[in-house]
């Protein structure tokens, strides 16, 4: 019988999303150090692994392979990237591997109704949707510009926006890329007031998640 729970963590840990992944994997290893600190599980300790997926599909399925290879592993958190953890999920299924997500949101990830996969944060359709009507509801914002990153959820997080906004009477003045992982945005606004300025139209600036949801009158 194991003398420990040994659990694993998949993320990104190099790439484009290695600081995103860093946060998630640092704050597994607290929830992980407080835990064994109140005396682990039923008296055992928790030992906690962790694997770089880089944000890659290939990788990340080669990572889930290896997690799925050591008989004395009880689940895995992560991963980080909706489509790598997509890919991941059926490998862990496979294996009867619980995986236990607390941050890829892509709607594809939970209606495949897998056994062994829990999420503990919102769907990207509910996300956008709810998004669509502070910037509409609250904010009284009728025309937006969409800035999103160039991924699965950054597509995904925008389709849902998208289609909530218009359903509200809304309407997309234009979309823009930025790159995962960004983290000066001033470019962006200066860009955006600049041209909001030609036209004559006031602009605000809501940056949530994934999606810089950008609102103007």
């Amino acid at each position: 019988m194991s003398e420990a729970i040994r659990i694993a963590i998949g993320a990104p840990l190099s790439g484009n999303a290695a600081a995103l992944g860093a946060e998630m994997k640092q704050a597994i290893e607290l929830a992980v150090e407080e835990q064994n600190a109140d005396g682990g599980i039923a008296g055992l300790p928790i030992m906690v692994e962790s694997a770089d997926d880089q944000g890659k599909v290939e990788t990340g399925r080669q990572v889930a392979d290896d997690f799925c290879n050591q008989p004395d592993l009880l689940g895995v958190v992560g991963h980080y990237n909706s489509n790598v953890t997509i890919a991941a999920a059926e490998i862990y299924a496979a294996h009867d591997l619980p995986m236990i997500t607390p941050i890829a949101s892509d709607t594809a990830l939970t209606e495949r109704s897998l056994p062994n996969v829990f999420r503990f944060t919102n769907r990207d359709d509910q996300t956008g949707a709810a998004i669509a009507r502070h910037l509409y509801d609250v904010l009284g914002k009728r025309r937006a510009v969409l800035a999103e990153t160039e991924t699965m959820y950054g597509h995904s997080m925008g389709i849902a926006f998208s289609r909530a906004f218009l359903s509200l009477g809304g309407r997309i003045a234009e979309r823009r890329t930025v790159r995962e992982g960004s983290r000066d945005f001033d470019p962006l606004v200066a860009s955006l007031r600049a041209d909001c300025e030609r036209c004559g139209a006031r602009v605000s600036i809501s940056f949530l998640r994934a999606v810089t949801a950008v609102g103007t009158r």
